[in-house]
């Protein structure tokens, strides 16, 4: 029985490739027990502002219900009928595609 001295390629096929120096490296960070780290990206920070904007914002746009509450006070207010139907035929299409 013949045994083949390895070591050399196994050594060699062990190695730990190191980073060139052109590669950006990124320090390593260790975690205390019991705590986690977190990094958010510019993209998740911006989503996270507007959503933030967006719970702000009132549920009910208020100038706009006092502007067309006094238009129907004053009788000024007016509803086109082809309007409202074009909208709803559209609504009623958008909801049997989705």
């Amino acid at each position: 029985m013949e045994i083949n001295d390895n070591t050399h390629r196994t050594e060699k096929s062990l190695r730990i490739q190191q980073p060139s120096h052109t590669e950006k490296q990124t320090p390593l960070r260790r975690n205390t027990p019991g705590t986690d780290d977190v990094d958010i990206s510019s993209r998740a920070r911006e989503a996270m502002r507007i959503m933030d904007a967006v719970k702000k914002a009132p549920d009910v746009r208020e100038g706009l219900v006092l502007r067309v509450r006094e238009a129907i006070e004053s009788g000024t207010f007016q509803v086109d009928g082809t309007e409202v139907a074009k909208e709803l035929i559209r609504q009623s299409i958008l909801d049997s595609i989705t």
